[in-house]
């Protein structure tokens, strides 16, 4: 039997995807002791998926296919892994067979080893902290995951689809300034493409052709559209993105002076206040109660979003600011 002593937290507030557990791996490996959940927001934040909107439909943008922003790939797409390991700083290997072997290795070298399981759905990848025999070792999640359970089962051998090996320190491949173009890229996507928009015509009073008016649907489909509108605000991660432009002791670049005086991590404030105030409206509307003036909530709704977006397209000119800075090799 071979473990490795490992305590490095995961971020409660997200399942078992693959930035969470890379961001814990990049924790031990380094030895950081401070703030060391805050890494996840810094990975989540440039690799762009902090950034990736979504549609009323549920169909998955181009940049949530791309950063793996869906059940199959749970944030692990080669896209995403490239990136990250280039931005961390390490060489890494994914294989899909020789698993015991692979695992063994990398233990007795004392690097734990991410693995992605077959099972289809949230939480698909898993850290590997040890092994014994025919057992694998894992941490206990639950001492992380505040708002999610940790895997039903433990992971077996036969579970695993595939692993990813990480190798030697190396220079970062990519720094900051690439995190802040993948970032820029998603959001001007967003503003060319609208998922916003998608939200607001299910509200307003004048929606095109093909969708029924709000004000007309009767208050089950009311409901159902709030509530829909609720849920999707909880994925809104202004969050990731504020902690990691406001911790900027977790990575040098971040603290440049010219960058901590465009306040990057201060651009969401009122959006956080926006989010959580259409999933009070979602879930306190009395539709019962209300069934007249329930067409007006819509109207609310629509105010709310279209706030959202402007003030993401503050964000969106903030970041540009801070890449000209770099380039111009600004301090």
């Amino acid at each position: 039997m071979k473990k490795l002593d490992f305590t490095a937290p995961f971020n409660g507030f997200m399942i078992l995807e693959f930035i969470n557990c890379f961001a814990a791996v990049y924790t031990h490996l380094e030895g950081i002791q401070e703030n060391r959940e805050q890494l996840f927001f810094l990975f989540d934040t440039m690799c762009g998926r902090s950034s990736v909107r979504y549609r009323f439909d549920g169909e998955p943008t181009e940049p949530a296919k791309r950063i793996g922003v869906t059940e199959e790939d749970n944030r692990g797409t080669d896209d995403t892994v490239e990136f990250l390991f280039g931005f961390a700083g390490y060489e890494y290997r994914k294989i899909t067979d020789g698993f015991k072997d692979a695992i063994a290795a990398s233990i007795d070298a004392g690097r734990p080893v991410i693995a992605k399981v077959k099972a289809a759905g949230k939480g698909r990848f898993r850290v590997i902290t040890g092994y014994d025999g025919s057992k694998l070792i894992e941490p206990s999640y639950n001492e992380s995951l505040r708002w999610h359970k940790e895997p039903k089962k433990p992971t077996r051998y036969g579970d695993l689809e595939a692993l990813y090996i990480v190798g030697d320190k190396i220079q970062p491949r990519y720094t900051l300034i690439d995190g802040l173009k993948r970032i820029v890229e998603v959001m001007e996507y967003n503003s060319r493409e609208k998922p916003w928009e998608s939200w607001v015509e299910q509200f307003t009073y004048f929606p095109p052709a093909y969708i029924k008016n709000f004000y007309e649907v009767d208050n089950k489909e009311k409901q159902a559209r709030m509530e829909k509108l609720g849920a999707i605000m909880w994925t809104m991660d202004g969050h990731s993105f504020q902690n990691a432009f406001n911790n900027r002791d977790l990575y040098a670049e971040l603290q440049n002076p010219a960058l901590t005086e465009l306040k990057i991590g201060d651009c969401y404030g009122q959006n956080f206040d926006l989010y959580y105030s259409l999933i009070g409206l979602a879930e306190c509307a009395d539709w019962k109660k209300h069934s007249f003036s329930g067409g007006f909530v819509g109207e609310i709704a629509v105010l709310a979003l279209r706030q959202i977006q402007e003030n993401e397209e503050k964000v969106l000119e903030t970041v540009k600011q801070a890449i000209a800075i770099l380039e111009q090799g600004g301090a």
